[in-house]
């Protein structure tokens, strides 16, 4: 646990403007500059190699009040960085006519008031959703779309 007593007033900016930034665990982020070594309070050093991550982008895996953010790069690596140096990426929306999914339950013979989505996952193969019957029987349907991003999750 952070003692912020501990902390000088610029690390206590530093925690204070990174809990009040809008990037939480999952966002996906663009690396835009290098930072400098403990520049603007941040705990961590800039280390020559980081360079090549500058340009990238990945996701938030973790948040530490003084290393930053550990940012997932798309080609495997991690690292951390300070929130002034990320841009937060906008969430990938997908709009998809479920209109075939009401007659996938009428050609089932389900009843489209006693059945529930339990989970839809869209992919660059389509859209997969499963179904669940108010008997807890389920059935997976499929419909080829497509997407232009990557694999989207849909939560119900």
């Amino acid at each position: 646990m952070l003692n912020m007593c501990e902390l000088n007033d610029l690390q206590k900016a530093y925690v204070t403007l990174q809990d009040a930034c809008s990037i939480v665990e999952g966002d996906r982020v663009k690396i835009l500059r290098a930072a400098e070594d403990e520049e603007m309070g941040w705990d961590m050093v800039w280390a020559p190699s980081m360079d090549a991550w500058v340009g990238n982008e990945g996701t938030v895996i973790s948040i530490n009040d003084m290393d930053g953010f550990k940012v997932d790069i798309d080609d495997g690596c991690t690292c951390y960085v300070p929130f002034f140096v990320l841009e937060k990426l906008p969430t990938p929306t997908v709009e998809v006519d479920l209109s075939w999914l009401y007659t996938f339950c009428q050609q089932m013979g389900l009843n489209v008031d006693y059945t529930s989505a339990a989970g839809m996952r869209v992919s660059n193969e389509g859209v997969t959703c499963i179904l669940k019957t108010v008997d807890d029987y389920e059935y997976e349907c499929r419909y080829e779309v497509e997407l232009k991003e990557d694999d989207v999750e849909i939560p119900f």
